[in-house]
């Protein structure tokens, strides 16, 4: 069965080993990390995350709103957010309320190009994230002739200014073609609370209609209120892999795209120092449900790549293959060990696929069971030349 996921179907469960080799000079830099290379600033521990390689990060280029690379930024007082928008909404507009409650404010925005409708509203709720994603879940199937297949369930989390959150994936199917910006206003007054009347949502760009769509969405409790963060794309655009759909809808709901009002974006490299070669054991946790197959080829035409970046940033790696067909448990390494060969890795990755119709295939669970029951219960490799099925001393999951 093929089901589009956040980010691809083909999961890889990395291992790294000898962590305490990786040190920095400040702990507190340490501690205030959010996102790989980037750190906020102990003023602004709250501003929305933003993200840049090492190599061409700049800080004071991200501080700058009128660099051409600046987020596009939107402060709601009423909203207490600060939301930091990729460039590629082009179009943002605030909604209107009648009847308004003092915490309550929603903006929509969208994406023409990648075909993307997004929103955010605050809204009363003493729920915690889980059962409120829950009851919206209730709300939005109550709009007429139209169906909510879960995909992504309430997947709990913590956003980096600590808020508790729950994001979830559905798939949506609706009788009549639909516009995505007008299914969007539709699930946005479903769980606003609010008679349609008392809603006035300014009419975006419209991007032809569609029978079925991918929705993505964030649930975040705050101390007086519930934000939730939505983003739909066309069921065709978020599934191609050409496309962005799928990256900024990733990107918007993830939780680092807003943050509480009147935070501002902020940006600091970080480049930890390295006092000794690091380690990697990185395990391809592979659906080999029969519709996977044409996946497994493009990682495998990949391996030139992959290999060749793996090469090239110096860590000690060794590569493994886990293949998870219709089971989660009994899982093993092709070959019972792991390599550095990128002819064998390919070779691993293009085995015959496993058998077709499963009903509760759950590749990430069976990953899960792997490294818990077979990974970690099997000798210690020795070194960078054991290729052995067992870690190396000191792994942790990451």
């Amino acid at each position: 069965m093929k089901i589009p996921l956040l980010p691809m179907a083909l999961l890889a469960l990395v291992l790294l080993s000898c962590a305490e080799t990786w040190t920095s000079g400040d702990p507190q830099t340490e501690a205030a990390s959010h996102d790989s290379g980037v750190k906020a600033s102990d003023a602004e521990v709250d501003a929305p995350c933003l993200k840049c390689a090492v190599e061409d990060c700049n800080s004071e280029a991200l501080n700058d709103s009128q660099d051409p690379a600046a987020m596009v930024v939107h402060q709601s007082v009423s909203g207490d957010w600060t939301l930091a928008l990729d460039p590629a909404f082009t179009e943002l507009r605030e909604v209107a309320f009648t009847n308004r409650v003092a915490v309550e404010a929603a903006v929509v925005f969208d994406d023409p190009l990648a075909g993307v409708a997004g929103f955010v509203l605050s809204k009363v709720g003493t729920q915690d994230a889980m059962h409120q994603d829950q009851a919206d879940e209730v709300a939005m199937g109550a709009i007429n002739d139209l169906s909510i297949k879960s995909v992504f369930n309430r997947q709990p989390f913590v956003t980096y200014d600590q808020f508790p959150a729950t994001r979830s994936q559905r798939f949506v199917t609706v009788q009549a073609p639909l516009s995505v910006g007008l299914l969007r206003d539709q699930l946005l007054l479903s769980i606003s609370g609010h008679a349609q009347a008392d809603l006035q949502i300014p009419k975006g760009s419209d991007d032809g209609a569609s029978n079925a769509f991918m929705m993505l969405l964030t649930t975040i409790r705050r101390d007086d209120r519930i934000i939730v963060i939505g983003s739909v794309a066309p069921e065709t655009r978020f599934a191609e892999k050409s496309q962005p759909a799928s990256i900024r809808m990733g990107d918007l709901i993830n939780g680092t795209a807003i943050a509480r009002h009147g935070r501002l974006l902020k940006a600091e490299c970080v480049i930890p120092p390295v006092n000794s070669v690091p380690a990697a054991d990185i395990v391809w946790i592979v659906d080999t449900s029969a519709s996977m197959f044409d996946d497994q080829t493009l990682i495998a035409n990949a391996a030139s790549t992959f290999f060749a970046t793996l090469g090239a940033s110096g860590i000690d790696y060794r590569v493994g293959v886990m293949r998870a067909g219709c089971k989660i448990d009994g899982g093993w390494l092709s070959g019972d060990r792991f390599t550095t060969d990128e002819t064998e890795f390919s070779q691993w990755m293009l085995a015959p696929t496993g058998p077709g119709g499963c009903t509760a295939e759950a590749p990430a669970t069976a990953g899960r069971n792997f490294y818990q029951e077979i990974l970690q219960k099997e000798p210690a490799a020795s070194g960078s030349q054991d290729m052995s099925m067992g870690l190396r001393k000191n792994a942790q999951l990451i």
